[in-house]
């Protein structure tokens, strides 16, 4: 599997969600249906899956281009080329 440039925008945001609204991450893990670890192993430098980034964001209730705009750039812009 080719390794992934870890996505620092969508961690801070992630977490700045967290702070925001002081959730820990076993509040966002029943908001979500992501686990706790996987919540944890994402904070602390590995990049999620795009479903899992969209379960975060319905859960709690962000756009996930705010969560994670970078990584739909490039989606959207590899889309076009098909």
């Amino acid at each position: 599997m080719p390794s992934r440039k870890k996505d620092i925008v969508f961690v801070c945001r992630l977490k700045q969600e967290r702070m925001n609204r002081a959730l820990s991450l076993d509040d966002v893990a029943k908001l979500t249906g992501v686990s706790k670890q996987s919540l944890w192993q994402i904070q602390n430098g590995t990049d999620p899956m795009l479903s899992t980034a969209i379960r975060i964001a319905n859960g709690l209730n962000l756009e996930i281009d705010y969560l994670w705009p970078e990584r739909l750039k490039v989606t959207k812009k590899g889309a076009k080329k098909k």
